[in-house]
């Protein structure tokens, strides 16, 4: 039979930090319902943050509602607003809220194809390009390279649409 040498234990090629002689305290109770506090309020902004963030962004077809026949409001209130003020109200908030509207993007040797919508979060580092989509037709999605995007200004925009009606 063969004899075995007895086996040694060496320490490893790496840094290590021996092991706690003692276990570390716990600690105090005040402490830790403080910390459990502190998390939880912080839990809750990030609940009611996400939350505000998913009621302006929808996904999905929109559907048409149709307005209850013969709905009336019991009292309007001491200053009813017109439905002109309501959209306007509507629309400084879109356009103040971050990532509401989609940044529009004309794309270089493509300028007879009309304005592009730049996806969110399609940036590929390593072929360095963004997808896009055809402002006309959003079924059409493209890479391109980065450095052929620029941003479409409101005059741009404007020609597109007077181009589109004819």
């Amino acid at each position: 039979a063969r004899a075995w040498k007895p086996l040694e234990a060496k320490p490893p090629p790496w840094g290590y930090r021996p092991a706690p002689v003692r276990p570390t305290q716990a600690p105090p109770k005040e402490e830790r319902e403080a910390m459990f506090a502190r998390r939880e309020a912080l839990a809750r902004r990030i609940f009611v943050k996400q939350r505000d963030h998913e009621l302006q962004s929808r996904e999905g077809e929109s559907v048409e509602i149709r307005p209850v026949k013969g709905l009336q409001i019991a009292n309007p209130g001491p200053n009813p607003r017109s439905l002109a003020e309501l959209k306007l109200e509507l629309k400084k908030a879109i356009i103040g809220a971050e990532g509401a509207q989609p940044e529009m993007v004309r794309v270089k040797n493509r300028e007879n194809e009309g304005a592009f919508v730049l996806c969110p979060d399609s940036y590929d580092r390593q072929a360095d390009t963004v997808e896009v989509m055809l402002a006309a037709d959003p079924k059409q999605i493209s890479n391109v390279p980065y450095k052929s995007v620029t941003k479409a200004d409101d005059q741009c925009l404007r020609f597109d649409r007077d181009w589109a009606r004819g």
